[in-house]
């Protein structure tokens, strides 16, 4: 059996330094490519940290998890939408 534990400490583990990776690589002054890659890396080890990590680890059954999965789910959705509202309304204002 594996232990769920021991598993999401390393995927955790793990993302984070995907994204310190990434910072190092968005740093770095050499070479573009490495650039826009590392934001790449830490837009992804971002929101698979939130989709791993906010969801419980003690959920027992499959249909509870899926549930769980999509209440974070809506949550991350409201909050880039909010963002991108926001952004979208303050635009104009900061143009001269």
């Amino acid at each position: 059996m594996v232990d769920i534990k021991r598993l999401r400490t390393i995927l955790e583990e793990s993302l984070i330094l995907i994204g310190i990776l990434g910072i190092i690589f968005v740093f770095q002054p050499i070479y573009i490519i490495l650039y826009s890659l590392g934001w790449y890396m830490i837009l992804f080890a971002t929101l698979a940290y939130v989709v791993f990590t906010i969801v419980p680890a003690d959920i027992g059954s499959g249909k509870k998890l899926v549930v769980e999965y999509f209440k974070v789910l809506l949550i991350i959705l409201i909050v880039v939408a909010v963002f991108i509202l926001f952004s979208v309304y303050i635009a104009p204002h900061m143009v001269y």
